[in-house]
């Protein structure tokens, strides 16, 4: 079946994927990572505005051909240092 990764922030155009229905969450994840050079730690994957578990299979959520996945990407670390104001 084909699905569609959309990039929730940025742009870019989707992604689309050929995947076999017993196939994980992690691994459609990473697959994305791979093409999209990203580290597979900083993103997460949603469907039907739900985050998903790694351990998920596309078969068990539901997914059907052509149904479409937002791919969150998020920064590693903290915040940093606190703006300091001059008096």
């Amino acid at each position: 079946m084909k699905i569609k990764i959309v990039p929730a922030v940025g742009g870019g155009s989707p992604l689309e994927l050929e995947v076999a229905p017993n196939a994980t969450v992690g691994a459609v994840r990473t697959k994305v990572c791979a093409m999209k050079k990203l580290p597979p730690d900083t993103t997460r994957l949603t469907y039907k505005g739900r985050a998903l578990k790694d351990t998920e299979t596309l078969e068990s959520l539901g997914v059907a051909d052509g149904d479409k996945f937002v791919l969150i990407t998020r920064t590693v670390g903290g915040c940093g240092e606190p703006i300091r104001r001059a008096a």
